[in-house]
């Protein structure tokens, strides 16, 4: 006898324990989203602010989605008066969950935001140093090839003076200028770059 009994337990032990889960856990329904969207003109919410040609779009759990004259967008239980917590039944403790869970979800998302801008800047504020120390040699060469840019053009106008007929190494000067202003201009455009 014992054993038939065991065995009727074990074959009705899933289906007690399906049947367990389709209970609901809360004993509130959540609020019915209305199925055409509700006017209801002005509104005036808890922190001051009037709304003005507000609609409820939806019923949230944490509030209502709503458009109003100014805009739209959620609007929070906590800040909702009294009679229209009742009639859409946010009223409730879970209801005061929802809001919490979401006030605490916004102020993760800030503090992710702020945490990556922090990020942001450092990095940048690194690179920036690091760029610095880059330019530093390129400034000194630069300083360098503009002296001696200076110095042959200034070789080049005593040779001209010289010898007005014409010396043969002033081209060749010539062309050694231009070779130090495409440097300059190629050190410049780099440190332009890094700055």
């Amino acid at each position: 006898m014992k054993p038939l009994v065991l065995a009727v337990a074990l074959i009705a032990l899933p289906a007690l324990a399906a049947s367990a889960q389709d209970v609901p856990s809360s004993p509130v329904a959540p609020a019915p989203t209305p199925p055409q969207p509700i006017k209801l003109g002005e509104m005036k919410l808890k922190d001051g602010r009037t709304l003005k040609d507000v609609t409820i779009k939806e019923v949230l759990p944490e509030g209502l989605r709503v458009s109003h004259s100014d805009g739209g967008g959620r609007i929070l239980a906590d800040q909702l008066p009294d009679d229209l917590r009742k009639r859409f039944q946010l009223d409730t403790p879970e209801t005061d969950k929802a809001v919490q869970a979401f006030k605490d979800k916004q102020a993760a998302e800030v503090n992710n935001v702020a945490e990556q801008s922090i990020k942001d800047a450092n990095a940048r504020s690194a690179q920036k140093s690091a760029n610095a120390e880059k330019i530093k040699p390129l400034q000194t060469k630069l300083a360098t090839l503009r002296s001696e840019r200076d110095k042959t053009k200034a070789d080049i106008e005593k040779k001209r003076e010289e010898n007005k007929y014409g010396a043969r190494s002033i081209p060749a000067l010539e062309r050694f200028v231009v070779k130090i202003e495409d440097q300059i201009k190629t050190l410049e455009a780099e440190i332009k770059s890094l700055q």
